[in-house]
């Protein structure tokens, strides 16, 4: 009930409602690993859209992944995860692409409650630091399909380190996931892992953006008090910050 809260509390709602495809469990074959050609400019945008039709069409489809994330988001999974937040030294995020802002988001809001937070834009960087993470530590890969290469090589670097493993992606039967100990499984816009365009759609990134929102509302409730105090030692800073200077 709580994780449920949390989750409806963090979707955006819309009214007009079009398909979501689900996460997708078939196996892969040769012909799934390559990705599809680009067939239309952005989602399901075409020649003839204008500024209003565009505007719409995003809206609705961004409220439609919030929508979605009911369905594919496991409350138990979102409890399993968050603990293992909550007890780990350090929380390490590895991801690439446009997967990278959900990590950076992760990485702003966990380190402004107190909780050690790693994150590098460099691919190798991240190989280099799940390589050396310690026992104790905690490591979340990144990836709407669950099989970009070097992402799901961190995360198992990170495995074999010790660390516990927690992957947020479309798909529940891709490699990344087969490596984690616990898996946040978000919608996703195509239809079968290996059929992403070769442009990345930040309307599929919106459900990796809602989940650390809502996985780091809940590490955050468990020991609201010092949380709430972190983030209002934060405040003060951040007001001086963006103070005009004469």
């Amino acid at each position: 009930a709580r994780v449920r809260s949390i989750l409806l509390k963090t979707m955006v709602c819309g009214d007009k409602k079009t398909p979501v495809m689900l996460p997708h469990s078939s196996r892969l074959t040769a012909e799934d690993d390559l990705p599809r050609a680009q067939s239309s400019i952005y989602e399901t945008i075409g020649r003839g859209d204008t500024a209003s039709t565009i505007l719409t069409k995003v809206a609705h489809r961004n409220a439609d992944v919030a929508r979605a994330c009911l369905l594919t988001l496991d409350a138990e999974a979102l409890e399993s995860a968050a603990q293992l937040i909550k007890q780990a030294s350090a929380v390490y995020f590895f991801a690439a692409g446009l997967s990278a802002l959900a990590a950076e988001n992760a990485l702003m809001r966990f380190s402004r409650i107190g909780k050690p937070a790693i994150f590098h834009r460099d691919r190798n960087s991240q190989l280099l630091a799940a390589a050396a993470i310690r026992p104790g530590a905690v490591a979340i890969a990144i990836s709407d399909s669950g099989r970009t290469h070097q992402t799901v090589l961190a995360l198992t670097a990170a495995r074999e380190s010790g660390a516990k493993t927690i992957a947020i992606t479309s798909f529940m039967e891709s490699t990344i996931a087969k490596a984690a100990d616990a898996v946040l499984v978000t919608p996703t816009g195509y239809a079968a892992a290996g059929d992403e365009p070769l442009y990345e759609s930040m309307v599929s990134k919106f459900g990796q953006l809602l989940t650390i929102d809502v996985l780091y509302s809940l590490v955050a409730v468990q020991d609201y008090d010092t949380s709430l105090a972190s983030l209002q030692r934060g405040d003060a800073f951040i007001q001086q910050s963006r103070r005009v200077r004469q």
